[in-house]
């Protein structure tokens, strides 16, 4: 997914949490679609600021392969509980059936939006993050705009000084 892509599924999303609130406050009542049109506004909000922040610069590409069946995955995850929770029946008795602890229609929005991406996207990140990381381009780019910025009479830790320390500059070197 393409950083333009992110942003214009944010201006979506944020487009269709600002309807769910106008039909939630009309005059008449609120309407039916509200309450879906901010479920959905709501799942493609977080997966937008999620691709927004694992794209890696404005001149990239933007989300990897690999991150997009996770965001997918979490979107389809997010829908679903969040529309689970709206549709199961109103009404359910303080004595009414429990999963792991909870009401059904809460457990199924706490441990789905919160429990069930956690399983995924951890992974998915760690997976990725060789291609998001630092390249060794970037980090001489990095020590070139140190050297320029640096108070004369001051030393720049740059790279220089980080390899005469003996650090790593890079989790992939001195692996």
């Amino acid at each position: 997914m393409r950083r333009v892509t992110a942003l214009r599924l944010l201006a979506l999303a944020l487009a269709c949490v600002g309807a769910g609130y106008a039909g939630a406050f009309r005059a008449g009542g609120a309407a039916p679609w509200a309450s879906w049109a901010m479920v959905c506004g709501v799942a493609l909000l977080m997966v937008s600021l999620m691709a927004l922040g694992a794209a890696r610069g404005a001149g990239t590409a933007g989300v990897t392969r690999g991150m997009a069946v996770p965001l997918a995955f979490t979107f389809a995850v997010l829908v679903g509980c969040l529309g689970a929770g709206l549709a199961l029946p109103p009404g359910e008795a303080t004595g009414g059936a429990r999963l792991l602890g909870l009401p059904v229609r809460a457990a199924i929005v706490l441990y789905g939006v919160g429990v069930l991406p956690l399983l995924v996207l951890p992974f998915a990140y760690a997976r990725s993050f060789d291609a998001q990381v630092l390249r060794e381009d970037d980090l001489a780019r990095i020590s070139e705009v140190a050297r320029a910025h640096a108070l004369p009479g001051r030393a720049c830790a740059g790279r220089e000084a980080l390899k005469a320390s003996g650090t790593t500059a890079s989790p992939r070197e001195g692996a």
